[in-house]
Order: C-alpha cells, then structure tokens, then sequence
C-alpha cells in the first residue's frame, strides 16, 4: 500500500490555486468535452430507457439529470451519465491509459459535489486528483487487452478516489477507498463491442456509481486487500504489475494534460486511417464506383476492426471499413455517419466491402508512442494514391485548437438546450474555478431552465 498510499495524499493535499494554468485550463477542457458528450448522448431514446431502469434501481432526486430537466439519485445520474456519453463515442481519453478517464470520473464528481453543495474549485481539483488515479493504475498495471475493455475497470479507483476527497477522507481512507474500487471492478469485455452488443454502454457508467459505492464504503469503515493493486487487479486484468508507475513524477506530471480530443464519433483506434482518408479524399473522390479497391495498413490492435457489415451504430464505430468508407463517401465522421442511415447506405456498403484491413509488423512496432495507418486507393484508372499518418489528430502532439473544442460543445449542446444558452454553457464552465457552487453550470444544460440546487 506505500505508493497507494502516496497517491492517496496527492488526492487529499492537490492544491488547485499551485497548479500551473495548464493543468486547470486543459482539465476545464476536458470537462466541457465529457458535458457536451453526456447531454448530447441523453437525446437518444434508448438511453433514456436505459436511465429509467438505473432510476428504479437507485431511486432517489437529488441530482440533476443532464439535459433532461430531471432529478435521480447519486448512483442513477452516475450511470446514466456515463451510459449517455458513450453512446456517441466522441469523448476525451488517454493514450497510454487506452482508455477514457474524465468519463470514468467525472459522474461521481459532478453527483457528489452537486449533493455536498461543493464550489467549482474543489470540483476542478477533485476531478484533476480523480484523472491522475485513474491513469496511473493501467500505467502500473497494464489491461490485458484483448480480452478486456478499458471501460469500467481502473476508472472505479479513479472515481472512488475523487468522491473520497469531495467526501473529505483523511489520506489513509482515502487509500482504502482506491483499493476498495480495486476491488469492485468489472471484468468487462472488449468483445462485446465488436459484436455491437450496448452492455458495453455501461461499462463508464459502473465505473462513477462503483467508485461512489467505494468511497462511501471507505468512509463508514470498510477496508480492501493490502495488496489490492496486485492480487485483484493485477492477477485478474493485468499482464504485469509495476506499482512505482503509480507515483512516478507524481505532482510533477499531470496526466490531464496529456490527453486526447476526439472528432470522429468512433473507436479511437481508427481515427488514424479516417484521417489519411481525409488527406487523400479530393484525389480519389467521393464516387465508390471510382474506386477498385482500398489497402488498410496499421498496427495490430487497429488492424483487428475488420467488420466489414457492422450490424448497429455501436458495431460501426468499431469498423474500420465502415469509419473510412462513410467518411470517403460523405466528408465527415461525425454522429451520423455511424447512425443505422449511414450504415444502410448503399454507396458507403458498396465501398466497405472494397476495403481490406491488414497488420503491418513495422507499424505494430512503433507503438506506444504512435498508432500510424496507411491508406492505399487503388482507382479504377489504374492511379494509386496512398498517405500515411502516425499519429490520430488530437492526441498532444498534434492537439485541436481550442476554438475547434469549443465548437465541438456547442454542436453537442444546442439540440438541448438552444444556441444562446449553450455558450452560456461554455462561458460558465470556463470559470468553474470562480464558482460557487456547480448549480449556475448545472442550470445552463437543463432544458426547461429548472433551478438546480
């Protein structure tokens, strides 16, 4: 428990008026990013169903449901929340995590704080101190994957560790909470999303409304395992464990500031090939019938996206040939094009089934720190153009512009709750840190204007 342990006080003692603008700033951006997925993903007529079965579950009105003008209790607004976001798949994560951490977290945090009436500053560094847990548990204890899904598993001891602070724990029940939601995370499987099957859709949910359970469970006394990081996860999830990973440069690198933005509502993993899409498509048109057949070349990981007839928009964001040939087709990768629509589309059918996915070894090998494609378009007038991109736009080497996130969130927004109000959104959360309270955030992504709080 030592190096938990010495996470466990980098929780509790984060000072958020000490870390440099570009931690608060780039976790602001996160946070706006993961609303903007939640309130949009809350439209969806599944997921409201899916909201009302978690509010008979965990009954209750004290927390606001995002863009729905309701109220449900800590743990349904926990899983809903997450369950929402993931339906649309355009939500910020982290590369050497591989996964989404602020979706994992943010939940609890938002639940939580609204309970306790906590001030946007103690938000803002609760969910900084929550993101920092939850990446450096798969930093030391890498996911096997396959067969696992990131989602659900080490965001537990994230999100327990984040209502362990806004519940005010001393460091060591703030320790025993992270090893508690060690204890309680899910064996989710990657498989599922392969196949289209939305349990996956819950998996960031359980991870908010397990990491609540954990905290609380911390705090009316119950203990976990010594050795948690190791005999539950690391036997269970993980290939190896390197516990001195979780404090590594601790309080010196902040994980926040090391993740991703993404613009194309699908699987990160094929976000390379859809941009070496997007640098070749005014050569090879938009016309599949001009087209006689696309190489797919990526790393091993990337190259097993293969569906070619992805059955449901959940199946079609892990379809490499769907994502590139909609995007070929209709100039965007965005929400509809991974809709049932898009997927019937004749012209984008006709040309995923022109597509074959290979691995190429040389690209496997420069992982991590690149996830290259190279796209090859052979035309039926016998030209072959090609383009090779290393790294997904977003990722920190090459970030979107703030202008390009902000405008991501409103397009997420506006449906809801219409233009004016939602960059009133935005302006708000932009001063999170100054406010007294999360109600004034709150009520700018309420519908019907009721007054949360």
């Amino acid at each position: 428990m030592e190096h938990v342990g010495e996470l466990a006080r980098l929780v509790v003692g984060l000072p958020l008026d000490r870390l440099p603008e570009e931690v608060r700033s780039h976790a602001k951006l996160a946070i706006l990013d993961t609303l903007g997925t939640i309130v949009r993903g809350m439209r969806f007529p599944e997921v409201a169903r899916w909201s009302e079965a978690a509010s008979a579950l965990h009954p209750g009105d004290g927390c606001a449901l995002l863009g729905t003008g309701r109220r449900v209790s800590p743990a349904a607004a926990c899983l809903a929340h997450g369950t929402a976001a993931s339906r649309r798949e355009l939500y910020a994560g982290h590369r050497d995590a591989k996964g989404l951490p602020m979706l994992q977290v943010l939940p609890a945090v938002l639940a939580l704080a609204e309970e306790r009436g906590s001030p946007g500053s103690e938000v803002l560094a609760t969910a900084i101190a929550g993101y920092e847990v939850a990446v450096r548990v798969p930093l030391a204890a890498p996911l096997k994957s396959p067969p696992h899904h990131p989602s659900g598993t080490w965001g537990v001891p994230g999100a327990a560790a984040a209502c362990a602070r806004l519940l005010r724990l001393s460091d060591q029940e703030t320790a025993q909470a992270i090893g508690i939601g060690l204890c309680l995370m899910t064996n989710t499987s990657l498989e599922a999303v392969r196949q289209g099957a939305t349990v996956r859709e819950l998996y960031a949910g359980l991870s908010g409304a397990n990491g609540l359970l954990a905290a609380r469970m911390a705090q009316a006394g119950m203990t976990a395992p010594a050795d948690a990081l190791d005999s539950v996860y690391g036997r269970l999830m993980a290939s190896t464990v390197d516990p001195g990973q979780l404090t590594e440069r601790l309080g010196e690198r902040f994980e926040v500031t090391r993740n991703y933005f993404k613009m194309y509502a699908c699987y990160r993993h094929a976000h390379p090939a859809i941009d070496a899409a997007r640098l070749l498509r005014d050569q090879c048109g938009s016309d599949p019938t001009a087209i006689e057949r696309i190489d797919i070349e990526t790393y091993d990981f990337a190259a097993g996206l293969t569906n070619p007839a992805p059955a449901n928009p959940l199946a079609a964001k892990f379809s490499l040939p769907h994502a590139v040939a909609a995007f070929l087709v209709r100039g965007e990768a965005g929400i509809e094009a991974f809709e049932p629509a898009a997927i019937a589309d004749s012209a984008i059918a006709a040309l995923r089934a022109k597509i074959r996915v290979k691995e190429d070894p040389a690209l496997t090998a420069m992982q991590p720190d690149k996830r290259p494609a190279r796209v090859r378009v052979f035309l039926e007038d016998g030209e072959i153009v090609q383009r090779m991109v290393q790294r997904p736009k977003g990722d920190p080497e090459d970030p979107w512009p703030v202008e390009a996130l902000r405008d991501k969130f409103l397009a997420l927004v506006r449906p809801s709750v219409g233009p004016d109000q939602a960059q009133r959104a935005w302006d708000v959360g932009q001063g999170l840190e100054h406010l007294s309270s999360l109600a004034p955030l709150l009520e700018t992504l309420t519908p019907d204007h009721t007054q949360i709080g």
